[in-house]
């Protein structure tokens, strides 16, 4: 998104003399549409998408645009990510990886940065990608595989990262049980991603079941200091994952 104008005219009066106007692409080298403040309507845009059609929308509706037109499930998922309460750094880290706007190599060729090779930091065998860094690759599936153990599940990779962090998430479980296997798939991506950088910056030894273990422990930790009716013990935790969530 960016301003065509080079000065902002104000909030209220300078919008009545000079609406400002702001661009809208999916790609820097694709606009796709542009939008004006209309003065006469509070909080909404006039809106010429390819020029095809106008219409006034809300700031709602115009951020869904804006997003690239996902559908409900999208939403559903957002809504439920932001309602988890996780440690703020390993939440911020998942929320990037669920956008695809993580450091990866793949991601750094893209904007132009030299990096020394585009092979993945943990096989060495595809190129980094974010989805096949935290998901598909072969030593991640193996961590995740340990996660799903602790779980009891059995499961494939899916497709897209959203996919995979609503298969942390039962329509049939109790919305604490819900929120903290969400709590759970953060850590975990978390994890992998400080243990990758561990390995590119500081000549670390990959490490899966330590990847596992430190999200389990992290995952316990949090929740015995922010919530009171957590009072089991890290064991318990490890063993009885189920009993534990529902004292949540």
């Amino acid at each position: 998104m960016w301003f065509q104008d080079k000065f902002w005219v104000g909030v209220v009066f300078g919008v009545e003399k000079k609406p400002f106007l702001l661009g809208a692409g999916i790609a820097k080298e694709a606009p796709w549409g542009s939008a004006q403040l209309v003065p006469s309507l509070e909080e909404s845009w006039q809106v010429d998408l390819d020029k095809r059609f106008k219409s006034r929308v809300s700031v709602s509706s115009a951020y869904r645009i804006m997003r690239g037109g996902r559908g409900e499930e999208w939403f559903v998922m957002f809504n439920f990510f932001w309602r988890i309460k996780a440690l703020p750094s390993a939440q911020l880290t998942a929320w990037r990886v669920l956008g695809n706007k993580m450091a990866t190599k793949v991601n750094l060729l893209r904007r132009e940065v030299a990096v020394r090779n585009s092979l993945c930091s943990f096989c060495g065998e595809k190129e980094e990608e974010y989805f096949h860094l935290f998901f598909y690759c072969r030593l991640s599936w193996l961590t995740w595989n340990l996660c799903y153990a602790w779980l009891g599940i059995t499961t494939v990779v899916p497709f897209h990262a959203f996919s995979h962090f609503l298969q942390f998430r039962s329509s049939n479980a109790p919305k604490p049980v819900n929120l903290g296997l969400g709590n759970i798939w953060i850590a975990m991506v978390s994890e992998i991603w400080r243990h990758r950088n561990k390995i590119d910056f500081n000549e670390g030894v990959l490490d899966l079941s330590r990847i596992f273990s430190l999200a389990q422990l992290k995952v316990w930790a949090w929740f015995t200091s922010k919530f009171l009716s957590a009072s089991f013990s890290f064991s318990a935790w490890c063993i009885s994952l189920l009993v534990c969530l529902y004292l949540l």
